[in-house]
């Protein structure tokens, strides 16, 4: 997808601050509906509102707010907002039942109810509203001002204007025009976005007019139920009584895509995700979401157990995919239940299966091995460099193979490596992780400069990776050659300490050995509230 990413500006006459991003050239190119339906809740003190913003080569609007902090906050909003629109404008168009249709009118209606009964206004408004949507409804009125979701305007003028004193004889005493979609489309359109955005559905044209008219019926169920509430009535709403609950019959693979889409993981995590998906696939037959239970989710987790998988892998792999996938479902309200979220293997610590550091002798016998590495290729630079580097400043060795020959600086008289994500596509594990790490000296005495200056600014170990985000970044490559080698050393076999990993261990045992403090020690290596409680209560560094 070629888009610049989203922005904050400000226009020279005004003094609120604007959202700006460029449209996804393949969204341009699929475009079927010009405008762009966003809701933003009161923040930090900055009232809500709602924003139909153009959908051209760029989107842009202002965000009503002087304040930078609450800006960010909903520039952030925007973005999921306008994630969840590209997925759903990027879904094939389905054809709905009747039953579907319906569901998905029950969220309008539920729309209404949720937005006002807490304040419902005058009985008066409602009646009004209800008469002209009435009136479109049945084809009578086709030029009428199009609803909003969650903002309904006093029409009680506009109602008078059009019916008289009586709103009952004056409508039906209009005549039926022929234009009556038009109408529908005119009046509940944005209605009609909304609900298809909030479920990232695209549907055919024939669906979109019935839903358009089952809308249109929310448009009368909505208002009567607030008529009650305004009178006092909180009793049962059996006008929601009527409706279907909405089932998406969404499968596995569109959750997925729908969210990779949205949160952009690691390339990583979408290839080990699919084969989790894969495995619950076909474990129960199907992918339907809606027809998932918790029996069929224990019965997996069971089946995984019988397949000599440890419960660490169970529990923060696979289960960790579904639970994650279904709770984003139900955060959409696409999904009324998680069916997997209690739902785990038992376990417990046992001696002698947790992960070890390496003994320093071990370290040393490592780095004297990189430094037998003379070849000038890069493969054998990575051996040479990365060990050192991770060894000496606790840095994860994915975090090492990112560097660039820019990001190694003075700062203060001190040379330091600025762990970044790569220019060209690159991830880091957490906030945390960014953060800049002196070099050793150990390490300089080596000549580790004179290999920086000699590969210049981009890559130290690897050539540039091809940016795209759906594919691994070229550094994943450069630490898995790096593990595979150690691997292939003598006497580093042992299954508990991990090849490349077991060096940041070693480096934070030993700063602990120093009495270095923990705030310092955590700064440099790059972990904060993500330590995690070993059974001594001391913490482990991930």
């Amino acid at each position: 997808m070629n888009y610049r990413m989203a922005y904050l500006s400000k226009d020279s006459d005004s003094s609120f601050f604007s959202y700006r991003t460029r449209t996804p050239s393949d969204i341009l190119r699929m475009l079927d509906n010009d405008r762009a339906l966003l809701t933003f809740e009161q923040c930090m003190g900055s009232p809500a509102f709602v924003v139909t913003a153009k959908i051209g080569a760029e989107v842009k609007f202002s965000l009503r707010t002087r304040d930078a902090a609450v800006a960010e906050i909903r520039k952030n909003q925007a973005g999921t907002a306008l994630a969840r629109l590209w997925a759903a404008r990027r879904s094939p168009p389905k054809r709905l039942s009747h039953m579907q249709i319906m569901g998905l009118a029950r969220l309008v209606h539920e729309l209404y109810v949720e937005e006002f009964q807490q304040e419902p206004g005058e009985r008066a408004a409602w009646i009004a509203h209800k008469a002209l949507n009435r009136a479109v409804q049945e084809g009578r009125l086709i030029n009428v001002p199009q609803i909003i979701p969650g903002q309904v305007p006093d029409e009680c003028d506009l109602a008078a204007q059009q019916f008289g004193d009586n709103l009952t004889q004056g409508i039906n005493s209009l005549p039926v025009l022929p234009d009556h979609d038009q109408g529908l489309e005119n009046r509940f359109g944005l209605l009609c976005d909304w609900v298809l955005d909030q479920n990232c559905m695209r549907v055919d044209y024939a669906t979109r007019k019935r839903l358009l008219t089952a809308i249109a019926m929310a448009g009368q169920t909505g208002p009567r139920r607030l008529k009650e509430n305004a009178a006092g009535i909180y009793g049962t709403d059996t006008f929601l009584a009527q409706y279907p609950v909405f089932r998406s019959e969404r499968t596995l693979t569109e959750v997925f895509e729908a969210w990779r889409t949205e949160v952009q993981p690691a390339p990583n995590t979408v290839s080990t995700w699919r084969g989790h998906l894969n495995s619950l696939r076909e474990f129960v037959g199907h992918e339907d979401i809606e027809r998932l239970t918790k029996h069929d989710i224990v019965g997996w987790k069971d089946d995984l157990v019988q397949k000599n998988l440890a419960a660490k892998t169970i529990n923060d792999g696979y289960l960790a995919c579904i639970k994650r996938l279904l709770s984003y479902e139900v955060d959409n309200h696409r999904l009324r239940e998680n069916v997997a979220e209690k739902i785990t293997v038992s376990t417990r610590g046992r001696a002698g299966e947790s992960q070890l550091p390496y003994a320093t002798e071990e370290v040393t016998r490592l780095l004297t091995l990189g430094r037998e590495q003379t070849s000038q290729n890069l493969r054998s630079k990575a051996k040479r460099w990365l060990p050192w580097l991770a060894a000496l400043s606790g840095s994860r060795i994915g975090e090492v193979a990112q560097l660039w020959g820019r990001r190694i600086r003075k700062v203060k008289g001190i040379w330091v490596m600025s762990i970044r994500a790569a220019e060209d596509g690159g991830r880091l594990k957490n906030t945390w992780s960014e953060r800049d790490t002196p070099i050793h000296q150990a390490i300089i005495d080596e000549g580790f400069l004179d290999f920086v200056e000699q590969r210049g600014e981009g890559p130290l170990f690897y050539n540039r990776s091809s940016g795209d985000p759906n594919k691994k970044h070229a550094s994943k490559s450069v630490s898995n050659d790096v593990a595979k080698w150690v691997r292939s050393q003598p006497g580093f076999q042992d299954p508990r300490k991990a090849p490349n990993h077991a060096l940041r261990h070693w480096f934070k045992t030993e700063l602990g050995a120093l009495q270095v403090p923990d705030s310092l020690s955590d700064a440099i290596v790059g972990t904060g509230r993500n330590l995690k409680p070993t059974s001594t209560g001391t913490t482990r560094s991930r």
